[in-house]
Formats: C-alpha cells, structure tokens, sequence
C-alpha cells in the first residue's frame, strides 16, 4: 500500500511539473559536449574559453547568449578545419603569427615564474612596514554640525549654544542639512573626507568646541561641534596584501628586466631606422665675471 502511494504521489507530480531526468538537475560539466562538428565533439569548456577572447561579451552570463556562442564556435571549427585541410597551418601568415605569440606567452610565462619565486613573505612585510611609514592613518574627529542659509542665523545660533542650548535639538530644530533628524551627528570620519574649508576648521579644533564663527562652504553656513579626536587606525596587512604583492612583483620585474638589458647588447634607432643622434652634454652654468 505505501509503494502504491508513492508511485502515485511521483505520477501526479510528473503530471503537473512534467518529468526532469537526473542529469538535468546538476550543473553542465566543462566537458558537457554542445555541439558536434563532422563527428568530433565541442565541449561547454570550448564554449568558455572562446568566450573569454571576447572581452565585449566576457561579463554576460554564457546562459544569456549560449546559441550565439556556439554557432561562432561551429563557424570557426569549420574554417579551422578548412584550412589545415589546405595546409595552411604552415603558411608564412600562420607562422609568423605563432611565433608571435609562443614569443609573448614564454615572456608571461619567464614573469610568472619570477613573481611566484621571487614574491617571498619576507619581501610583503618589508613592503607593509614601508607602506605603514607612508600611511601612518589619518586622525579622525567625531563631529556634528548645523547648517543653515545665512551668516546671521549661524551667528544667533552660535549664541543660544554658547548660552547652554543643547546642540542635537537645536540641529534638529534648525539644520536644513540631511543630517538634522539626527541631531547634526556626522559621525567619525578622516582629514580629507569633508570640503576643504569644513575640514580645516574641524580638524584644528579640540572635542567639546563649537566654532566660534560660522563656517561657509558650498552649501551654506555651519555651525559645528566637535565631540571626539582619535588616532586613525592604518589598513591591515591582509586589507592591502593584493596591492603589495603586485607592488612587490612589478619591482622584481623591473629589476630582472634592467640586469638582462645590461648584460644585452641593444640598440635603438629613430621611426625611419636612422641612427640616434648622441645626446649633448649638458653645457656647465656660466661663471659669473669678477667685478671691474
């Protein structure tokens, strides 16, 4: 009786959802075979790899555009096979363009290998302690502000704040800026962050300071209090690990690149393959004439 049930209960779902056979529940694999071109199959991992030589199209999900991609791949197995069925894989065309690129692969692949090799972690934290020299982090200020339209409603304000009026009421009250409905609260943020003339005058100012002139911006006239200082925290190690690793691997290359040019005999010549001419040295500063 349980068997008899279930063998319904699959009937009835078939019925309403129709069948879905096993494979077509899991993922396509890279070797999911596509299409067939005299009898030789092409895979899903054809069709991405011809995807990625087309940097146009590169960022479309491959469902999104899957028959275009694998007729222009049927097009050029076709062509492909066309043409060594005439041989022209050895043409002087083809094989000027293989060496072409065999030359620029064997040039990635020389700097591959010196990138994995040569980026140690010993080469990182040297980069990381220079970069903490140059990037000691910005102090930050927590600060509120009140922006009004005009120099002499900034200047009352100021006024009723020095006299004991709350600044976060008084912000709501008054701030025709988004940041009113909470009190004026702009929150911790680094030099740099805010314009120019706001910046300036925040980050000279002690916390529990209100400025004792309004300050004019762009947007109008601010009032501002400044409720807390810290030091700036600079980025970790791992937030900046990327930036250093490509730092570190360009100035490997650059070095590998300028010993093998010394080592090499190199010449280099104008547009219309002219000699260079010599550079002139410099001419030395004119002496000044002793006085008469």
């Amino acid at each position: 009786m349980i068997r008899s049930n279930l063998l319904r209960a699959t009937a009835v779902a078939c019925a309403l959802f129709g069948a879905v056979p096993l494979a077509a529940a899991q993922a396509p694999g890279p070797d999911t075979v596509v299409a067939t071109v005299n009898g030789k199959p092409v895979t899903l991992a054809e069709i991405e790899r011809f995807k990625a030589t087309i940097p146009q199209v590169a960022q479309y999900p491959t469902e999104a555009i899957f028959d275009i991609l694998v007729e222009r791949v049927i097009s050029t197995r076709l062509l492909t096979d066309a043409g060594y069925a005439k041989n022209l894989q050895n043409s002087a065309k083809v094989l000027e363009q293989m060496q072409l690129i065999e030359s620029q692969l064997v040039a990635r692949a020389e700097v591959d290998e010196l990138v994995d090799q040569g980026v140690t972690e010993d080469l990182v934290q040297a980069a990381y302690q220079d970069f903490l020299k140059e990037n000691p982090g910005k102090d930050e200020v927590k600060a509120s502000h009140i922006l009004v339209d005009s120099k002499e409603k900034a200047d009352a304000l100021i006024v009723e704040l020095k006299g004991g009026a709350d600044f976060a009421e008084t912000a709501k009250k008054n701030s025709i800026g988004p940041s009113a409905p909470n009190g004026g609260d702009l929150g911790y943020f680094g030099a740099g962050q805010m314009v120019p003339e706001f910046d300036s005058v925040v980050f000279s100012m002690e916390p529990g300071a209100i400025t004792e002139e309004p300050v004019k911006t762009q947007f109008g006239w601010h009032v501002i209090k400044v409720f807390d200082r810290k030091a700036g925290t600079p980025p970790t190690l791992s937030e900046v690990r990327n930036q250093l690793e490509e730092q570190v691997g360009a100035e490997l290359v650059n070095d590998h690149i300028a010993g093998l040019r010394e080592q090499a005999n190199v010449e280099t010549f104008n547009i219309d393959g002219t000699a260079k001419a010599a550079p002139q040295p410099e001419a030395a500063p004119e002496q000044p004439k002793a006085a008469q």
